[in-house]
């Protein structure tokens, strides 16, 4: 598609130039102003919300590129021109100096952009139309899966209303449709990136500067150093990229966000830490003749218009329908709520919940970091104990020979790899050492070890 270049009017020019505010100050009064930041890519404030293009547009020297901004606020929807300032409301905002927004026509078609600023029609079908796009190009082993993408890939439209947001997990073996799959989401989600291979700097220019969606494929070959940038960047307050920087002649830190939605596409099993956030969904080489994507077809056009739509009328109800939504206390729970709230405020018919709910669950169970059966049997002993006594005493020796006759010898731990376990788990109540061989006794609680054992085994 060739780039369309605008002629901007005088006016418009105008809003490209900055004029600071000027404030009087004298040798006893200085007066500062507290800048309030608006990140130029996307961002959601209680006065409204805005998202960010770059445009194409002619200057005196040629084409130049420039930002301009949907604005959406109490006087409704509108489209400015500038790098520098907006207004939400009357509250003045200076937006964040970060790399430029994609260009406009890679993700939105100008002319439809434009016409729906005056009254911006809502897309009732959007659920559906992504649902029935991706099983035309995918094959599945699970109905819910479908619509799990379908409600994934709209979220990622949100994803900075939220404060934690679930990674999707691919997991099959060759020609099974993982890269495809990833294909298709980055033809849909918000301002995405699909690679194979990403570093620290890659991964945060994506995410800080344009808040968009990262997409790995052939993820078993990731470096070390990156999976814990990875599976802490499930939390906006997690994964920052901190770097020495340089302002006025002194040095600075920097740091750049690594939150946002991520999928993972893998034929091996990812680190337990990072697996742990995601949703798995198992994939099986197709036996339908399913058609090649190629990228240009008209319904991803169509897709994204009504995500963008539904992102201007819906974001304020996203955000309430989220806060409705109950605390659970568990990651789970946590990674749940951003899609429920898009799905309640959709008003997806129960079935069709119900069916992607399961398949959620379904899916982050697969990636739950299990306890080792040496781990299972320790529990298995001391609910024995408990079930007859409120309290009792017992040293790694007596665990061991207990712990015999449940495991092979071979897997039996050593007195001191119990001891790690229990302090590990905090099973124990208190610890003495009271015999002459210097023995240390535990000492353990009923109480205690029910607990305990209802929060780790299923």
């Amino acid at each position: 598609m060739e780039p369309l270049l605008i002629d901007l009017t005088k006016t418009q020019r105008d809003l490209f130039e900055y004029q600071p505010d000027h404030h009087h100050k004298d040798s006893n009064n200085f007066q500062i102003t507290h800048a309030k930041l608006l990140h130029p890519a996307i961002d959601f404030k209680p006065e409204g919300m805005v998202i960010g293009f770059s445009i194409l547009v002619e200057g005196e020297d040629g084409a130049e590129e420039r930002n301009i901004h949907i604005v959406c606020d109490d006087q409704g929807f509108r489209m400015e021109a500038t790098n520098h300032v907006l207004f939400l409301g009357k509250q003045k905002y200076l937006l964040k100096d970060t790399i430029s927004p994609p260009l406009v026509n890679d993700r939105w078609v100008l002319e439809k952009m434009v016409s729906n600023l005056s009254s911006p029609a809502y897309p009732s079908d959007i659920f559906e139309t992504i649902k029935l796009t991706i099983q035309r190009y995918a094959d599945l082993q699970d109905d819910g899966h479908y619509g799990l993408i379908a409600v994934w890939a709209i979220s990622s439209y949100f994803t900075h209303l939220f404060p934690a947001f679930p990674f999707l997990l691919f997991f099959g073996p060759k020609e099974s449709g993982k890269s495809k799959v990833l294909e298709i989401i980055n033809l849909m989600a918000f301002n995405p990136v699909k690679v194979k291979t990403i570093s620290e700097a890659a991964l945060c220019d994506t995410t800080d500067g344009l808040r968009g969606t990262v997409l790995i494929d052939q993820a078993e070959a990731l470096p070390f150093n990156m999976v814990g940038l990875l599976a802490d960047s499930y939390k906006k307050a997690g994964a920052k990229r901190r770097i020495i920087g340089h302002r006025d002649g002194k040095r600075v830190i920097r740091e750049y966000s690594g939150y946002g939605p991520k999928a993972f596409a893998t034929t091996k099993a990812l680190d337990p830490d990072l697996k742990d956030r995601c949703c798995q969904i198992l994939m099986q080489r197709s036996v339908k003749p399913l058609p090649d994507i190629f990228g240009y077809e008209p319904e991803w056009a169509a897709i994204r218009d009504m995500c963008y739509r539904f992102l201007l009328l819906k974001w304020h109800d996203v955000q309430s329908a989220y806060m409705q939504i109950p605390f659970t206390g568990n990651r789970k729970g946590e990674l749940w709520r951003p899609l429920e709230s898009i799905l309640r405020v959709l008003k997806v018919p129960q079935r069709e919940f119900e069916y992607i709910k399961r398949a959620f669950e379904q899916g982050t169970e697969k990636t739950k970091d299990r306890l080792s059966d040496v781990e299972e049997a320790l529990f298995d002993v001391l609910l024995d104990q408990a079930r007859h006594n409120q309290k009792f005493e017992m040293t790694t020796h007596d665990l061991v020979d207990k712990l015999k006759m449940q495991l092979d010898r071979r897997e039996c731990p050593t007195p001191q790899g119990l001891g790690n376990l229990i302090a590990i788990y905090n099973l124990a109540d208190d610890k003495k050492k009271r015999t002459r061989q210097k023995l240390v006794h535990y000492l353990f609680s009923a109480d205690r070890v029910k607990d305990l054992a209802s929060r780790y085994l299923d």
